[in-house]
C-alpha cells in the first residue's frame, strides 16, 4: 500500500472512529438528559445543589490521583503483559485510596457545609469508588485499536442501568439519593461489563512501575491543579450561593457541556491514536494540530451557539418552567466552550511529545484564570456572575492555548486561521438567522409548541449552516480540512465532485456558446 493510500486509510478509519466514539458519548449524554429531565422534575434545586458539592469532591480527587497510565498504554507501541498487569493493579489501589479519602473526608466537609446529609452521601460514594478501581484495563485495547464500537457497548450500557436506577429511586423515595444510586449502578455495572466483554483476568503486579511514574507524574501534578479549578466549583460557591443557586449552577454547567465541551471528547479519543501515528511518519505537527482543532471546531461551534440561541425553549422541555434561571447559565456556558477548542488538540499534541511536564504548566495557568474568576464573579453578582466569570477565563485560557501551542509545536495564525475560518463564519450565518427565527416565532408555553419551535430551529440551523460550510468548502475548491473527511465517511465527496465539476462544466459552455 502506498504511503498515500496508506495515510487515507488512516485518517478515515478515525473519522469512522470519531463518529463511534461520538455516538457513545452523545448517547450517554442523551441519557443524561433524560435522567436530568425527569429527576427535576421530581426534586428540588436543593438536592441538585446538595449531591454537585459531594460529586465535586469526588471529581477533583478523582483527578488528582489520574495517573495517565491508560494513556501510556495508548502512547507506547511496545506495551506488554506486565504493563497492563501493572496498570491494573495501580487502578485498584488508586479507587481504595480514593475511597479512603472520600471516606475520610465524609465528616468534616458535612461540618463545614453545615449539611449531615453529605456524610453519609460521601460514605458511599467512597464505597463506590473503590469498587470501580477493579474494572478492567483491557478495555483500553479499544480505544487503542480504535474499536470505538465496543467502547459503545461499555459505556451506554452502564450508562442505561445507571438511569433506570436513578429514576426508579426517585419515584420511589423523591430525594437526592436516586442521583446517587444512578451514579453508583452506573459505575459497577460498568466494571461488570468490562468483565464480560473481555473474559481476562489482570493479576497483581508492579513490574513496570517506574517506567510508568516517570511517564505519569507531570500528568499527575497537572491533574492537581486541573482539579482545584474545575471540579470544585460547587464546594467554593457554597461561600456565596445558597443550594437551590448552586444546583442552578452545576445544571446549567453539565447541560450545556453535554453539546459543547463533550461533544469534542470522543473527537478527542479518536485522534490520539491517529494523530500519534501520523507525527510519528515524520508530517508536519503544526499542520496535524490545525486540522485537529478544525475537526473538533466544525461540530463543535454550531453546537454551543445553536444551543445558546434555544436556551430558553430547551430548558423548558428538558426541565420545566420553575427551572428557567438555568437557560441563563446554559447561555453563558455554551457560547464560551464553544471557543475552547484548542485545549484538547494541544494537550493531545504534549502527550505524543512526551513533554507531559506541560500539562502541569498549563493546569497552574487554567487553575489562575478559572479560579479568579469564579469567586470575582460569585462576589460580584451571584450565580450570573459566578457563570460569566468562568466563561471569560475560558476564552482567556483559549488565546494562551494557541500561545503555547505556537511555541510547543510551531502552529501559525495563518495556518490555524485558515483551517477554522469557514466554519466559524458559517455558524455565525446560522446563529444570525436562527435568533432571528426565535425571537419572531412566538408560541404559546405548551410542550407540544416548543417542542415543534426547537425541532423547526435546529433543522433549520442544520440545513443553514451545513450549506454555508459546504457552499465555502466549494468555493475553496475544496481543500482537505474536516470537510472533506466528513464528507468522504458519508459517501458524499464523490457526488459533491461530480455536481461542482457538472455545474463548472455547464457554466463554462454556456458562457463560451455566448461568445
Amino acid at each position: 500500500m502506498s504511503e498515500i493510500h496508506k495515510d487515507r486509510s488512516l485518517k478515515s478509519q478515525a473519522a469512522v472512529s470519531a463518529l463511534w466514539a461520538g455516538g457513545a458519548r452523545w448517547g450517554m449524554r442523551a441519557l443524561g438528559v433524560v435522567n436530568i429531565g425527569v429527576l427535576a422534575r421530581i426534586l428540588s434545586p436543593d438536592d441538585f445543589g446538595l449531591v454537585a458539592i459531594a460529586m465535586g469532591i469526588v471529581a477533583a480527587f478523582e483527578l488528582f490521583l489520574e495517573f495517565g497510565s491508560e494513556g501510556y498504554l495508548i502512547r507506547n507501541p511496545e506495551r506488554n503483559d506486565e504493563d497492563y498487569h501493572t496498570v491494573w493493579t495501580l487502578n485498584v489501589a488508586r479507587g481504595i485510596i480514593l475511597g479512603v479519602i472520600v471516606c475520610g473526608l465524609a465528616y468534616p466537609v458535612s461540618l463545614w457545609a453545615e449539611d449531615p446529609r453529605l456524610f453519609s452521601i460521601l460514605m458511599w460514594l467512597g464505597f463506590i469508588l473503590s469498587l470501580f478501581g477493579f474494572r478492567n484495563v483491557e478495555v483500553i485495547n479499544f480505544q487503542k485499536n480504535l474499536r470505538f464500537d465496543l467502547e459503545f457497548i461499555l459505556l451506554v450500557g452502564a450508562q442505561v442501568l445507571g438511569v433506570v436506577a436513578a429514576i426508579f429511586v426517585a419515584f420511589y423515595y423523591r430525594n437526592y439519593w436516586a442521583l446517587i444510586v444512578g451514579y453508583g449502578v452506573r459505575q459497577i455495572a460498568m466494571v461488570i461489563i468490562s468483565y464480560l466483554m473481555i473474559p481476562k483476568l489482570p493479576r497483581f503486579g508492579f513490574t513496570n512501575i517506574r517506567k510508568l511514574f516517570s511517564y505519569s507524574i507531570w500528568i499527575m501534578l497537572g491533574n492537581i491543579m486541573f482539579g482545584l479549578a474545575v471540579k470544585l466549583d460547587a464546594l467554593i460557591l457554597r461561600n456565596y450561593l445558597s443550594l437551590a443557586a448552586i444546583g442552578f449552577y452545576s445544571v446549567g454547567r453539565d447541560l450545556s457541556s453535554m453539546v459543547t465541551s463533550e461533544l469534542s471528547a470522543p473527537i478527542e479519543r479518536a485522534l490520539f491514536p491517529a494523530i500519534s501515528k501520523t507525527i510519528a511518519d515524520g508530517n508536519d505537527a503544526g499542520y496535524v494540530f490545525c486540522q485537529g482543532a478544525a475537526a473538533i471546531l466544525l461540530f463543535l461551534m454550531p453546537a454551543g451557539f445553536g444551543l445558546a440561541t434555544v436556551a430558553p425553549e430547551f430548558v423548558y422541555l428538558t426541565l420545566g418552567s420553575q427551572w428557567g434561571t438555568v437557560a441563563n447559565v446554559i447561555v453563558i456556558f455554551a457560547l464560551a466552550e464553544s471557543v475552547f477548542v484548542l485545549g484538547p488538540n494541544l494537550k493531545i499534541a504534549i502527550l505524543i511529545g512526551g513533554k507531559t511536564r506541560w500539562i502541569f504548566f498549563r493546569s497552574i495557568y487554567i487553575a489562575s484564570l478559572r479560579l479568579g474568576g469564579l469567586i470575582f464573579g460569585a462576589y460580584q453578582a451571584g450565580l450570573i456572575g459566578a457563570a460569566t466569570g468562568c466563561a471569560i477565563a475560558t476564552v482567556a485560557i483559549t488565546f494562551v492555548d494557541f500561545l503555547l501551542a505556537k511555541k510547543l509545536i510551531g502552529v501559525e495564525v495563518k495556518t490555524f486561521v485558515g483551517s477554522i475560518w469557514r466554519v466559524v463564519v458559517s455558524t455565525l450565518v446560522m446563529t444570525a438567522i436562527c435568533y432571528s427565527l426565535s425571537k419572531n416565532i412566538p408560541v404559546e408555553q405548551t410542550v407540544l409548541n416548543y417542542l415543534l419551535k426547537l425541532f423547526g430551529i435546529a433543522l433549520a440551523g442544520g440545513s443553514i449552516y451545513a450549506l454555508t460550510l459546504t457552499s465555502l468548502w466549494v468555493l475553496c475548491k475544496r481543500p482537505l480540512g474536516p470537510e472533506h473527511q466528513v464528507f468522504s465517511v458519508l459517501k458524499l465527496k464523490p457526488h459533491i465532485d461530480r455536481g461542482v465539476d457538472a455545474l463548472s462544466s455547464g457554466v463554462l459552455a454556456r458562457f463560451g456558446n455566448d461568445k
